[in-house]
């Protein structure tokens, strides 16, 4: 089945526009200038739920007998301490601890299981030190835990004033101040999580946030879903470059693709002469910036299982380089294990976040430090990054099905259907190997037919009108100039036509003869 391609130039744009920068062909993700069909964007606020307070609650009576039993359960194993503060979180209880001069801050982790006990509590997590302070953080479950909706991230200043590309409402943190940062800054992410542990949610909450607050000329996005079920709900999404990506040939399929477009964005930044993304579209006119693009793989370890070599080439050469083209990984998995999670992978991907898991060896895979095992479920999560290398204890947003449902016929009353590429193809395409020839393409006749009709020798002519990709137009055109009908490239302009209908047609009957 035939699908629509992204770029649709307008007649006069294919005559070649004067202030195009020289020497460019721009590909099938170039950017267009769609105008709002109906509604506002972004969303208005309501259509995220409701809205909560992010003010630390009060401690009461329970929380002090709790804080005085923890300063004499240390006391009673030789470490001096007194309470500094405590902290009283949406998910958990933070007391934190000024140690007795000489004491070591590994003695009170050591101490956990006893304090524990001492508290009554079925987990219990020790923070040594606690980031920016002079203090040893132990945390509890909070008995009165609330859940925090997107809408509370969405509308906080850190999420509202940032100047991130791609910002991602990540969560708050144990003293409820919200966290937001910028995905192209981290520039990939690894997620694991046991089931219930709220890693699923913590995914649709990022693709929500983003697609929120970024048009479908800024972001688009390819989904894979070996599990069916997670993603499908995003078919409609405006800004999803294909349907989502189900079976592990097809993944490949759409890891190749990608790299095959991070191969073109670098080719298409040295002819104009930047260095990235940013710059590339802060250089060339509206109609010709490109957009980020996030490639979302909801359980990575039924790929890695599949076709473990190709998944972890594709994803290696993605993490290493596609950062400055805008080519972003959100890669999430059940199994942290070193066969799900290679050296390779996690050596490529440093911002990692990890939910509830079953194993102190889990968590370390991971994070590369134990802790995960202890968290509470629901969204509770540990978050490390270049920028954060000691985890950072969060909460989640929460955002349920039916609400995502109504954001995304929002966002696709507001933008339209999705606009498909067919990665299939492409991917194909840029993973077999060589640069065969174009010749006995069976739409070699009907791409010379086209521009003998139109007077129009351009690969956006031919994808419009044969419902092809870039990559299969531009080598069309090639395989055209290599028999002698059109001229060679000449920048953003449509190339000579340099033969008549008939001659034209003459030397491709030539060509098919001689086995071209």
């Amino acid at each position: 089945e035939q699908v629509p391609i992204l770029l649709q130039e307008k007649e006069e744009e294919e005559q070649g526009d004067p202030h195009a920068l020289p020497e460019i062909e721009f590909n099938e993700l170039e950017g267009t200038e769609k105008s709002v069909r109906r509604g506002t964007f972004p969303p208005p606020p309501d259509i995220f739920g409701p809205r909560q307070q992010l003010e630390s609650s009060e401690t009461n009576e329970k929380v002090s007998e709790q804080a005085a039993s923890i300063i004499t359960t240390l006391a009673e194993f030789g470490v001096g301490a007194e309470m500094a503060d405590v902290v009283v979180g949406p998910t958990v209880i933070q007391f934190q601890i000024q140690l007795a001069p000489g004491i070591k801050v590994s003695k009170v982790a050591g101490l956990s299981n006893d304090l524990a006990v001492a508290l009554t509590v079925s987990s219990l997590r020790v923070e040594a030190p606690i980031p920016g302070k002079p203090y040893v953080g132990v945390e509890i479950p909070n008995p009165k835990r609330r859940g925090i909706s997107i809408r509370t991230i969405l509308e906080s200043p850190p999420f509202l004033e940032n100047e991130y590309d791609l910002p991602l409402p990540m969560g708050v943190r144990v003293d409820s101040r919200p966290l937001t940062v910028g995905l192209e800054g981290l520039p990939h992410m690894l997620v694991a999580g046991t089931t219930g542990s709220g890693k699923s949610v913590f995914i649709t909450s990022c693709i929500t946030g983003l697609c929120s607050f970024r048009t479908p000329e800024e972001l688009r996005l390819i989904l894979i879903d070996p599990k069916r079920v997670e993603l499908s709900i995003y078919e409609n999404l405006p800004h999803v470059l294909a349907k989502p990506v189900v079976s592990p040939k097809k993944a490949i399929q759409a890891l190749a693709w990608a790299v095959r477009e991070m191969e073109q964005r670098y080719e298409i930044f040295a002819r104009a002469k930047v260095r990235n993304l940013k710059s590339y579209n802060e250089a060339v006119l509206p109609k010709a910036r490109l957009p980020h693009i996030i490639i979302v793989v909801d359980e990575l370890a039924d790929l890695m299982f599949t076709a473990q070599k190709d998944v972890e080439d594709y994803i290696c050469r993605l993490a290493q380089m596609a950062r400055a083209t805008g080519i972003h990984l959100i890669l999430a998995t059940q199994r942290p294990s070193v066969n799900v999670i290679t050296g390779l992978i996690k050596a490529n991907i440093p911002a990692r976040v990890a939910f509830t898991l079953p194993s102190q060896a889990d968590s370390r895979t991971i994070i590369d430090i134990s802790g995960a095992e202890r968290l509470l479920g629901k969204g509770d999560m540990l978050f490390v990054s270049s920028k954060y290398p000691r985890p950072l204890r969060l909460q989640a947003p929460f955002i349920d099905e039916k609400k995502s449902l109504e954001i995304i016929d929002y966002l696709r009353n507001v933008f339209g259907d999705p606009e498909y590429v067919d990665i299939e193809e492409q991917g194909e395409e840029s993973s077999s190997g060589g640069d065969p020839s174009f010749a006995d393409d069976p739409l070699l006749e009907d791409a010379m037919d086209i521009i003998l009709d139109t007077g129009i020798a351009s690969a956006s002519r031919l994808q419009r009108q044969l419902r092809v990709g870039f990559t299969r137009a531009a080598r069309l055109l090639d395989t055209m100039e290599e028999i002698g009908i059109v001229g060679p490239p000449e920048g953003s302009r449509p190339r000579e036509i340099l033969v008549d209908g008939d001659r034209a047609r003459e030397m491709l009957r030539n060509v098919s003869d001689q086995d071209y």
